[in-house]
């Protein structure tokens, strides 16, 4: 796989990106040697190796102690406190959140 202008093009649109010509040669070459890495990693015999998986949360799941969360009055009253010193930051806002612009473009394509 190469990483085309075509590519990188789709690729800046998805991420919103606006690079110059220089980013973009730069950027294409990054990522060409990226994924020429990755193809030579692929190449890595690893079939005779045993896999071992860890999650050390897994493993002191037992070990771990949890304590039952709970909010005092006073900690209620401060919390209450916050949230609206906080919204009142707000540039704009909708009864207790945040109004932000879109993230996600609606469009679809067909």
């Amino acid at each position: 796989m190469e990483v085309t202008e075509d590519l990188l093009n789709h690729l800046m649109e998805l991420s919103k990106l606006h690079l110059s010509k220089e980013e973009k040669e730069q950027a294409k070459n990054d990522l060409n040697q990226m994924l020429e890495y990755i193809q030579v990693l692929d190449e890595i015999e690893i079939d005779d190796i045993k896999s071992e998986i860890r999650n050390y949360h897994m493993d002191n799941y037992h070990n771990n102690v949890f304590r039952e969360d709970v909010v005092s009055c006073k900690e209620k009253e401060e919390l209450k406190a916050n949230r609206e010193y906080i919204l009142q930051q707000a540039p704009k806002r909708k009864n207790d959140t945040f109004v932000v612009p879109k993230t996600i473009d609606e469009r679809r394509e067909k």
